[in-house]
This record gives structure tokens, sequence and C-alpha cells, in this order.
């Protein structure tokens, strides 16, 4: 099951909600096989959506019989990613998910004096939170931090980061629905993730959560932006200000214009299990956005 299609979306084409020019570009099939990615293609996507601009945008990476030349794909992503890893450290995300997953770490930590606990987090890009906390969360020796996500770029670009630094997490090239073979025990798993959620389909998030039920992961959050007016004008004014790709900005602003409700999420994601406690909640409309940019929807199991 591979949430996150390769190359083009995986949603319906009469959805209104706008496209990352980061999806389109990139695409490997479920054995990790790069795909070809047509330029042609790509644009027309964009163009059925109304998005010229973003069409401009992608009409400037270079090309080789039609088709996007992967050197030069792959230099675009790194740089834009490495913009996200600024927008993490300014919005303290990784510390954020510390706070989160402490407790639930030290309860599983306190069960069995000798198995690892895991904290995945999927979807993790060039792993800065997954760093972070390898670096500076102060985990116990037992906990094993591990990045997932299925851009092989991103993942070895993590993995020699996180050898440059001499960090003891590592990053693996895989579907965030699939555990097997990434841990011993998931039900000893903390599953986290940043700004996945808006990447998909609804039907696809239910999937998501539907595959932690049934490797009974201890817990969840994944975090995401909180949809409205004010999220994508803060957006816009953010990556205006200090981002220096065009993907960048162009997709930060799509980003908050697809990113979904609270409610929307917790409607997804309704009796899948009676194992877990869900709760996801959007802060009030006057509240100040860049403190509460990102919210989580969190699944916790249910003590028995």
């Amino acid at each position: 099951m591979n949430l996150v299609s390769p190359g083009a979306s995986a949603e319906s084409a009469t959805e209104c909600r706008p496209l990352e020019i980061t999806d389109l570009i990139m695409g490997w099939d479920e054995q990790g096989v790069r795909l070809p990615i047509s330029q042609a293609t790509a644009t027309q996507a964009l163009s059925a959506r109304g998005q010229a601009q973003a069409v401009r945008i992608l009409r400037r990476l270079p090309t080789q019989d039609g088709m996007l030349v992967d050197s030069a794909v792959d230099e675009t992503v790194l740089r834009v990613h490495l913009e996200l890893q600024r927008l993490a450290e300014e919005l303290q995300q990784p510390r954020r998910v510390l706070e989160h997953i402490n407790l639930r770490v030290e309860a599983l930590l306190a069960t069995a004096t000798n198995a690892p606990v895991y904290v995945i987090d999927v979807g993790c890009g060039l792993g800065y939170t997954a760093r972070w906390l390898s670096a500076r969360g102060g985990l116990d020796p037992r906990v094993h931090i591990i990045g997932v996500d299925t851009n092989r770029t991103l993942i070895e670009a993590a993995t020699r980061l996180a050898g440059t630094e001499r960090l003891g997490c590592r990053f693996v090239c895989g579907d965030a629905a699939r555990l097997e073979g990434l841990v011993d025990d998931p039900r000893r798993a903390v599953i986290v993730s940043s700004g996945l959620l808006h990447h998909m389909s609804l039907p696809q998030i239910r999937q998501l959560v539907e595959s932690h039920s049934y490797h009974h992961v201890d817990s969840f959050a994944h975090w995401d932006l909180v949809p409205g007016k004010w999220s994508v004008l803060g957006a816009w004014l953010f990556h205006r200000a200090r981002m220096r790709e065009a993907i960048s900005r162009h997709d930060g602003v799509a980003s908050a214009r697809r990113a979904w409700s609270a409610e929307e999420l917790l409607s997804a994601t309704s009796g899948i299990s009676a194992n877990y406690d869900l709760l996801c909640r959007d802060p009030g409309a006057i509240r100040p956005p860049l403190t509460s940019v990102l919210r989580p929807l969190v699944g916790t199991v249910r003590e028995k």
C-alpha cells in the first residue's frame, strides 16, 4: 500500500485542492525504482487546476526528450527541503515532538527493562526531526530513532547528514504504512510526522491510521497545518520573506491551501479501531496563527 503515489497526485482530477510541484516531479514504484517524469504530464496536471504560476516554475526545470532530468530535480528538491528545515527550526517543531512523545516513551521503557522503544518519523524528508531528537532529545539509549520516506534522494541525504553529525538515528526508504522488518515489536513504536497529511487524500490518511491500528502501535501524532485564510496569508508572507526557491514559495502557500481541518481528519479516521483515543483540535480563529500553525492528529492506545 503506497500511500503517497509516485509522480502525480493520487487525488481525483475533480478535486479543487491545488497541487504541489514537489509532488509531481519525483516518483518511485513499489520496488523503489525511480520513475521517469514527463514535463508535459506534470504541467497538464497543474494547468487542469488553473495553476499558471506553477506551470511557469516547472517549465524552468531542465528536460531531455521531454522528461525531467533527474539530477536537476534532485538538486532542486534538496534545496527546497533545506528551506523546509529552516522553517522547522524556526517553529521549533522537533522540540514540540519531543515534548509530546516523552510520556509515551517513558511509559514504554518502564514496561520492559531491555526491550527497545521505537520513535518512527514517517515522511521524514531530510530527517531534521529525527536528527534533532538523536542529537538533543536526551532520550534513553534504548530508544531507537528511525526516519522513513518514499523519496530515496532525501533518505540518502538524511543518512549522509546523520553520518557527518555522528548520530545514532537511521533512515529507511519505504512506505509509511509498512512496519514489517522495520521494528521488532510495533506495539513499542511511537509514530510521528510533520507536514505529511496535507500531501495525502482523506482516504489515504485513513489507510495510514488503519495501518497504525493493524500493527497495534502504541501511539501516533501527525502534525500538519491548520487550514484557513490566516494560515494561507502567514504562509505567503513567511515564504516570500524567507524562501529563495520559487518552488518553496509556491508549495508553501499551496500546502496551507491543501490543509485538512480537524473535523475532516477526525471524520476520515473515525471508527477505525476501538483501541485508540483520537484527538485533533484546530485553534480559535483569533489566536495568532504562528503560535499554532501546526497541530497534531493524535492517537493513543487505550489502557486495558
